[in-house]
């Protein structure tokens, strides 16, 4: 029973987890839009705003999310309490904590933020003849206005970079062999990952401040 249970935990972490890289990646794809193209990135946020898939998708992917943090939180701090656990283990768990919680803190300042700066009077903007909020110029401004908003921005996308490169690691490791090239391969997949979404989040603050100091 209690393996049956292990198991259920197992597959519903790993498929939170699924959701969790998902939401980032959907998210990342669409916010490297601001450094590439204006009108791409405001009809992209306009798209996320007024298409009801993606608003499904994304509340899903949200939930997702939302569980994955309540569990694995739940997790770390049961093997931060579990005295046969040993020293790296403990270690490994509140790194883990410690890095979330980071994440989660940036998360909710700037989403509080976005949120109600998009709710105020935006500037508006036409493409294609649909008039939508300029949420480019938004963003630019945020970011150019700033540096403190861009050095947490950077902080975080390397915090999350690492967090998601443990956790991705942890994840394959908890059903591996010893064979020495799956471990490799192992590491090789989890930092991948990890400077993936580290490189992508932390690239949109450096190309505004750099954009700001060189006058482009």
């Amino acid at each position: 029973m209690k393996a049956n249970n292990t198991k259920g935990y197992t597959f519903i972490v790993s498929l939170s987890g699924l959701s969790l890289i998902l939401f980032l990646t959907i998210h990342l794809c669409i916010n490297i839009l601001v450094v590439m193209d204006k009108s791409a990135y405001n009809q992209a946020t306009y798209f996320m705003q007024h298409n009801l898939v993606a608003q499904t998708t994304e509340n899903v992917l949200a939930l997702g999310f939302l569980v994955h943090i309540v569990l694995t939180s739940h997790k770390a701090i049961s093997d931060l309490r579990n005295k046969k656990n040993g020293d790296n283990k403990k270690l490994a768990s509140k790194d883990m904590l410690i890095m979330g919680g980071l994440i989660i803190c940036f998360l909710t300042m700037h989403l509080i933020q976005f949120w109600s700066k998009a709710n105020m009077n935006m500037l508006q903007t036409k493409v294609n003849g649909v008039v939508m909020n300029d949420t480019y110029t938004f963003v630019s401004e945020l970011f150019t206005s700033s540096p403190f908003y861009c050095i947490a921005y950077i902080a975080t996308g390397i915090v999350l970079g690492l967090h998601m490169r443990n956790g991705f690691q942890s994840a394959l490791s908890s059903s591996q062999s010893e064979k020495t090239q799956l471990n490799k391969n192992i590491q090789l997949v989890s930092s991948g990952i990890g400077f993936f979404f580290m490189i992508g989040f932390s690239s949109i603050p450096l190309f505004f401040l750099l954009k700001k100091w060189l006058f482009l």
